[in-house]
């Protein structure tokens, strides 16, 4: 039981936590409120089969925002900022993550074009 207890309370703050990377004002309320209303619902259940199920989806609505807050960040902005500034850890690390996969991208597509560029050579040369 202790390490249900525990488990649920890493998701609660991981939910918080994650829904505080939202872009938007609406949307960290939203997230907060979600959770809090969700989980004092859920603090009386007393079948483990229930308390696993709630767990379980608690775990799917945490990759969600996850999801949604690394994807909305960069369409989303709540107030005007300049590229690294005022983010939080979470929201500069994956920005940061973005860039180095655009630029994975764009060296990989520079290398194709290039092997597709080569001169060909004649295996009965050889």
């Amino acid at each position: 039981m202790a390490t249900t207890s525990m488990q649920v309370i890493r998701l609660y703050r991981a939910l918080l936590k994650e829904g505080r990377c939202m872009p938007t004002k609406n949307r960290r309320a939203w997230i907060k409120k979600k959770a809090q209303i969700g989980f004092k619902e859920k603090k009386n259940l007393t079948d483990s089969e229930d308390i696993d199920f709630h767990i379980r989806l608690a775990e799917t609505h945490l990759e969600s925002v996850k999801v949604q807050s690394s994807h909305l960040q960069l369409y989303i902005d709540d107030e005007p900022r300049q590229k690294g500034e005022f983010l939080f850890p979470m929201q500069k690390a994956r920005l940061d993550e973005f860039a180095r996969q655009e630029e994975e991208r764009e060296r990989l597509k520079l290398e194709a074009k290039k092997l597709k560029n080569a001169p060909k050579f004649d295996e009965d040369l050889i």
